[in-house]
């Protein structure tokens, strides 16, 4: 009797990520007025920031990564969108549709280990578009001097190698 059966694991994991992480709201916060803004984006900077990213992580919901944006950097035309889409990021300049889109992420969830007859655990884990993590280790790198003035060794794994990929505990 297919009613006697256990829920497959698949939906345990999807009802329990449900629990975790509810729906956020439908529209993103605004950026406020006093945030900096960009002029323009050094494309060696940026070059420099992808290559240094961390080889194959698992994509975005776009699919991008580090191996597919690096060879773009030879070609002027996608060199230039790839700077614009920074830029936006950066400034919040996007349409609320583009930001949207840029907001979400592929999340897939970890089980723990629990007790026996213990309720199921897992850790969610996010992957974030690589637009937006990019845009957020150059905003890392360009504040880096009032980050460590501010945070002191609070933030230190922000500015760590590995970037926004580094989990503070």
């Amino acid at each position: 009797d297919a009613k006697s059966l256990p829920p497959h694991p698949s939906d345990v994991q999807a009802s329990l990520l449900r629990v975790l992480h509810p729906r956020g709201p439908d529209e993103l916060p605004q950026c406020p007025d006093t945030a900096p803004r960009y002029a323009d984006l050094d494309a060696d900077v940026v070059r420099a920031t992808v290559r240094s990213s961390p080889k194959g992580t698992t994509p975005g919901p776009s699919g991008w990564t580090r191996e597919l944006m690096l060879p773009l950097f030879e070609v002027d035309e996608c060199k230039s969108v790839i700077l614009y889409i920074l830029l936006g990021v950066l400034n919040n300049t996007h349409s609320r549709a583009f930001q949207q889109a840029l907001s979400y992420s592929n999340v897939l969830m970890l089980t723990k280990e629990v007790d026996p007859g213990a309720d199921p655990a897992g850790r969610p884990i996010a992957m974030g578009e690589f637009f937006v993590k990019t845009a957020a280790r150059l905003a890392l790198q360009r504040e880096r001097d009032l980050i460590v003035k501010a945070f002191g060794d609070l933030q230190y794994c922000a500015l760590h190698q590995q970037g926004v990929e580094t989990i503070v505990h």
